[in-house]
């Protein structure tokens, strides 16, 4: 797909949800993090984890992946949409589509 037809289309998505108040992140798929304190993170959009270990937790986004490092690491939650790890969180990384 060309620059301008994805101009375009990305145009036409933001106008739709605007006049339906739909979050982008919703409307785009994409990634949306939530960090609370250093104990609980929320990612919505998520397409799988590639990795899981104590220590070291990788999903992949749209857009790549995301690594989170720490201490006692676990899923919390884990959906088709959603996915929650807790535990002590020291790092968190985005990495793109060639890191991946």
């Amino acid at each position: 797909m060309s620059k301008r037809k994805k101009s375009r289309k990305h145009s036409a998505v933001r106008a739709v949800s605007q006049v339906l108040e739909i979050p982008p992140e919703v409307a785009f798929g994409s990634l949306r993090l939530s960090l609370r304190g250093r104990e609980l993170l929320t990612a919505l959009n998520h397409q799988g984890v590639i990795l899981y270990q104590p220590e070291r937790i990788v999903f992949r986004c749209k857009d790549g992946a995301v690594a989170v490092s720490g201490k006692e690491l676990s899923l919390a939650e884990l959906s088709d949409e959603e996915l929650s790890i807790c535990g002590w969180i020291n790092g968190i990384a985005l990495r793109g589509d060639e890191d991946a």
